[in-house]
């Protein structure tokens, strides 16, 4: 029997609960890993693991550019919404989870891959933020579920700011494409799990 505390507890929590906090975790881990021994210059000094548009990128890149942040600002701008809206999707259903986020992750590698016109490499996970946002917003609309709808317009109440992030473009380092892509993963995760939880 294991006595670490800090594993007893988080095996107490839900199973969806505990996927939400396994990634961000792992997030956490990557940030670590760049700041301690690579001093912040995993991606821009060496460009492991970000997403390069029209390069050939590194296999890893693919799957772990949404794990990866340049910097602890860049990480805990996506904490709080992670981890609200990633628990808003597990916890009724760690499985509608998994179909969310790895939906969303091939649209975001695919959109970035295709379409980014920025220099450099994309990293971090406001695009699976902005689809988990999109998933919450149009779970309502495919499931006809009126909880998913209530929960959805109490989201929108709270964070109807992103619908700007992810439809109006905005300048600097900051993929736009990525946005836009996350939040239509997130709308086509929706879609699939209302197919899967409600076959024809």
């Amino acid at each position: 029997m294991n006595n670490n505390p800090l594993l007893q507890l988080f095996t107490s929590f839900p199973p969806g609960l505990q996927s939400v906090l396994a990634l961000y975790g792992f997030m956490l881990v990557m940030r670590l890993i760049d700041w301690i021994i690579f001093r912040d210059s995993l991606v821009s000094r060496l460009g492991l693991w970000g997403l390069r548009s029209r390069h050939g990128n590194r296999a890893l890149a693919w799957p772990l550019n949404h794990f990866i942040h340049v910097s602890w600002q860049h990480l805990w701008g996506n904490t709080l919404p992670w981890l609200i809206m990633g628990s808003i999707i597990a916890l009724p259903d760690p499985q509608a989870f998994v179909v969310a986020t790895a939906v969303i992750m091939m649209l975001v590698d695919v959109g970035v891959w295709l379409f980014e016109a920025r220099n450099g490499a994309t990293v971090g996970a406001s695009g699976l933020v902005m689809g988990f946002f999109g998933f919450i917003l149009l779970r309502g609309f495919f499931t006809r579920e009126s909880t998913a709808v209530i929960i959805a317009l109490v989201v929108l109440a709270f964070y109807y700011g992103l619908l700007h992030v992810v439809f109006i473009p905005k300048k600097g380092p900051v993929s736009n494409v990525g946005h836009f892509f996350g939040f239509v993963g997130g709308v086509a995760g929706a879609w699939l799990w209302s197919l899967i939880e409600q076959p024809f």
